[in-house]
């Protein structure tokens, strides 16, 4: 019985994981307008 609990409680995990993905997409630039190639982006207020 431990084994069925176990499993159904991991077969739900990607899914309450999965809720918050939202894929951002876009051009990073310098002020003069040119693309930075290997840029990282940190949205504030996520975890």
């Amino acid at each position: 019985m431990n084994k069925v609990r176990a499993l159904f409680c991991l077969q739900f995990t990607g899914v309450l994981f999965g809720v918050d993905l939202v894929n951002v997409s876009g051009t990073v630039k310098d002020p003069a307008g040119t693309p930075l190639p290997g840029s990282n982006v940190m949205i504030l207020g996520t975890t």
